[in-house]
């Protein structure tokens, strides 16, 4: 069932840690011209702890929600109140083996969120290829907050449906995983 969303505010979800702020920076800064554009006003959902988070809500960007630590099954309610959740993976070398090998481990719980990802991360990486893959979302690779706020408007005219995100949980955490794992930590090889 799709939540009901406020046709007041524009409102973004994102929990845990940032690994850079500069894009995050931007992000919001296009989220709040897109509010603007929409006569909306703009609401950022924290929930976790994160200093970089501190520092870029404490610029008032935007309207910041701080919920603090929440068990994940208390954040899920919180985050499916969002009109989407953001997660992100850095542009640059010294980024680049980490986004090409690991998934954020918010990915998870935005699946169980259910609501679209903006996937604010180079084409390489593997967040990328799965919100791509599963049509879960938007990617966007720009650090260029015109096209941002193009990438956030296009991702907002989307409905993302719970088959969608339920293939991804499949792929991310069915039994083919528990498997993997298993063969892994026993040694055992694959046929």
């Amino acid at each position: 069932m799709e939540p009901h969303l406020s046709e007041s505010t524009l409102t973004v979800g994102h929990i845990g840690s940032l690994y850079h702020p500069d894009p995050f920076r931007k992000f919001v800064l296009a989220c709040r011209g897109c509010a603007a554009k929409q006569n909306r006003s703009l609401k950022i959902v924290r929930i976790g702890d994160s200093p970089e988070m501190a520092k870029i809500a404490a610029e008032n960007l935007a309207r910041f929600e701080n919920h603090g630590e929440l068990l994940e099954k208390d954040a899920l309610p919180v985050l499916a109140t969002c009109d989407f959740v953001y997660a992100m993976y850095p542009h640059g070398f010294r980024f680049q083996g980490f986004r090409q090998t690991s998934l954020p481990i918010k990915l998870s719980t935005y699946i169980q969120a259910q609501r679209p990802i903006f996937a604010h991360t180079p084409p390489d990486s593997e967040l990328a290829q799965l919100v791509h893959k599963h049509g879960v979302g938007t990617v966007c690779s720009s650090q260029n907050e015109d096209a941002i706020q193009q990438a956030i408007e296009r991702m907002l005219q989307t409905k993302v449906s719970r088959d969608h995100f339920e293939a991804l949980r499949s792929e991310l955490m069915g039994p083919d995983q528990l498997l993997l794992l298993r063969n892994a930590l026993t040694g055992k090889k694959l046929a």
